[in-house]
């Protein structure tokens, strides 16, 4: 996983964890690698081993909330392909967002002064 995908994952992760949340980590053959968890480092750690991975938020009172759909080897600050249209997934996105414009906005930049310094545009 590149490390701008591991920090927005974790970005995720850690806002759900903070929500009060629990994450779940899919596995499409056997279930779940993790179920409920509020373990950070477990929760992470079974994450970009893939292509993809999806993580399913629970509360404790009336079950799921939603789920983010990883997606790695791409530009990474896209790392994040699809999410529920939820309120619990739509406020982890609203603190994860400013760290994904950081990432987005320094790419650009390097990829302007890139195209300057080779053909002088």
């Amino acid at each position: 996983m590149h490390p701008i995908e591991r920090k927005i994952v974790s970005a995720v992760v850690t806002a759900a964890l903070e929500a009060g949340y629990t994450v779940s980590v899919e596995d499409d053959e056997t279930g779940y690698f993790v179920r409920r968890s509020a373990d950070h480092a477990a929760i992470v750690g079974e994450l970009g081993h893939m292509d993809e991975d999806v993580i399913r938020i629970h509360d404790e009172t009336t079950g799921s909330k939603g789920f983010f759909h990883f997606v790695y080897g791409n530009e990474p600050h896209y790392v994040i392909a699809d999410y529920a249209d939820r309120p619990a997934c739509s406020a982890i996105m609203a603190k994860v967002q400013p760290i994904i414009d950081a990432h987005e906005d320094v790419e650009t930049w390097c990829a302007e002064k890139i195209i300057q310094e080779r053909f002088g545009k």
